[in-house]
């Protein structure tokens, strides 16, 4: 009897500092988790961000390919009148004017003003 109330104490005793040492890991492991969840948050707050910037740069390369389509469209409009009234025996001013139109719609193609 005595045998099996030590075995019991010892068993129990065992199984406390097992618990205790499963318990300590366990914690362990759950702050290991919590660090990786923190860390992972932070990551997924710069790829926002990062996303957020990009959309941005994207609406604005958007916008200027928009208005260099349409100032490029000007300049070859410019230049076809200067063609036709240099053809047709214009005045010189007058074609030297749309090619100077032509210019400007081009240098704000390239310079973007």
């Amino acid at each position: 009897m005595k045998q099996s109330i030590l075995l019991t104490f010892i068993i129990l005793f065992l199984g406390s500092c097992v618990s205790k040492s499963k318990y300590e890991d366990l914690e362990m492991e759950n702050y290991n988790l919590r660090e990786e969840v923190d860390r992972l948050k932070n990551k997924n707050t710069d790829l926002n961000s990062t996303i957020l910037n990009m959309s941005l740069q994207i609406e604005e390369l958007q916008e200027r390919i928009e208005n260099d389509i349409k100032y490029a469209s000007q300049a070859r409009n410019a230049i076809e009148s200067a063609e036709s009234s240099l053809f047709l025996g214009f005045d010189r001013i007058f074609w030297e004017s749309e090619l100077d139109n032509a210019k400007s719609c081009m240098s704000y193609i390239k310079y973007g003003y």
